[in-house]
C-alpha cells in the first residue's frame, strides 16, 4: 500500500510538471528576457549586415533615392536655397512630387527611434533597416502580452511576425519605407486596444503620435493597409458594445477619430502639396 502510495505521488508530481527557472522569475524580468532574445535573434540573422558593416543589395530604387538626395544637397550648398525643385530630373520636377521633402518633420522616427538604433547594431550604416524587424517583434511580443497570453506563446507570436518572409524580403528590393510603416502596425494595434481600455490623454496622444510617425514614414500604401487593420478592430469593439454599452461604443469612436485626426495633423506637412501635384502625375490620375 505504501510502494502504491509513493508511485501514485511521483506520478502526480511529474504530470504537474516541475517549475523552472524561467517560471520563478517577476513578470517584469521575464518580459525583459524575452525582449533580450528578440535582439539576440535579429544579431543571428542578420549578423553578416551587422558585424561586417554590408547592405542588403544596391537596388534601383535605392540608387535612385541616392541621386535624388544628392541633388537636393547640391542645390543647398551651391545655391543656398530650401531646395524644393530638381531641374535634373524629367526636365524638372517638385521633390514633393517624389515624396521627398526639404525639412525633416518626423521627429521621433528621426531624433527618438534611429539613435537608438545605431546603438543598438554598433553604428553600422543599415541600421535603420535593421531596426525595423526588432521593433516588429517586441511590439508583437508586448501586443500579445497585452492580450493575456503568456510569455512563451508571444514570443513565439513576435519571432514568427518579426521573421516574416515578406518583411525579410524588403530590404533586398530596397522598400525601406514600407518595412518601416509595417513595423508600427503591431503598435498601433496595442496602443488602440489601451486606449479602449484606458481612455485617458496619455493613450489619446501616444495613438495620435504613432500614427503621425506611421504616415510621415512616407509609404502611404503601407500605412493604409495598418489602419484598414487597425479600423477592423475598431469595428469589433463598436460593434460588440453598440447594443448593451451604446454610450461607450460612442466614447469608444469619439476618442479613436480624435487620435486618428492628430496622426493626420502631423502628416499634413506632407500630404497636402503632394496631393495638389497629384494631378500632375500619372499616379494621380490626372
Amino acid at each position: 500500500m505504501a510502494k502504491k502510495s509513493k508511485a501514485h505521488t511521483r506520478e502526480t508530481q511529474a504530470g504537474s510538471g516541475q517549475s523552472t527557472w524561467f517560471d520563478k522569475l517577476p513578470a517584469a524580468r521575464k518580459d525583459l528576457l524575452c525582449i533580450g532574445v528578440l535582439y539576440i535573434v535579429v544579431l543571428v540573422v542578420f549578423h553578416q549586415i551587422i558585424f561586417n558593416n554590408l547592405i542588403f543589395s544596391d537596388s534601383g530604387d535605392t540608387a535612385a533615392a541616392q541621386a535624388w538626395f544628392k541633388a537636393m544637397e547640391h542645390i543647398d550648398q551651391v545655391e543656398h536655397v530650401e531646395p524644393v525643385w530638381i531641374p535634373y530630373i524629367f526636365g524638372g520636377m517638385p521633390v514633393f512630387g517624389a515624396f521627398i521633402f526639404p525639412r525633416e518633420v518626423n521627429y521621433l522616427q528621426t531624433y527618438v527611434v534611429m539613435p537608438v538604433a545605431k546603438v543598438l547594431f554598433f553604428g553600422i550604416d543599415m541600421h535603420w533597416m535593421i531596426m525595423p524587424f526588432l521593433i516588429l517583434g517586441v511590439t508583437m511580443f508586448l501586443l500579445a502580452r497585452q492580450l493575456k497570453f503568456s510569455h512563451m506563446p508571444s514570443l513565439l507570436a513576435a519571432i514568427t511576425f518579426m521573421l516574416n518572409p515578406y518583411a525579410v524580403g524588403l530590404p533586398e528590393t530596397g522598400h525601406g519605407s514600407k518595412l518601416i510603416v509595417l513595423s508600427y502596425i503591431p503598435l498601433l494595434f496595442l496602443l488602440t486596444h489601451n486606449l479602449f481600455r484606458r481612455r485617458d490623454l496619455l493613450s489619446i496622444g501616444l495613438l495620435g503620435a504613432s500614427v503621425g510617425t506611421m504616415l510621415l514614414c512616407r509609404h502611404p500604401q503601407m500605412a493604409f493597409y495598418g489602419l484598414l487593420t487597425i479600423g477592423c478592430y475598431v469595428l469589433y469593439e463598436i460593434v460588440l458594445d453598440v447594443r448593451e454599452q451604446p454610450v461607450a461604443a460612442a466614447r469608444k469612436t469619439a476618442l479613436f477619430l480624435l487620435a486618428l485626426g492628430i496622426g493626420f495633423a502631423l502628416w499634413a506637412y506632407q500630404f497636402l502639396p503632394t496631393q495638389e501635384y497629384g494631378q500632375y502625375s500619372i499616379r494621380g490620375g490626372g
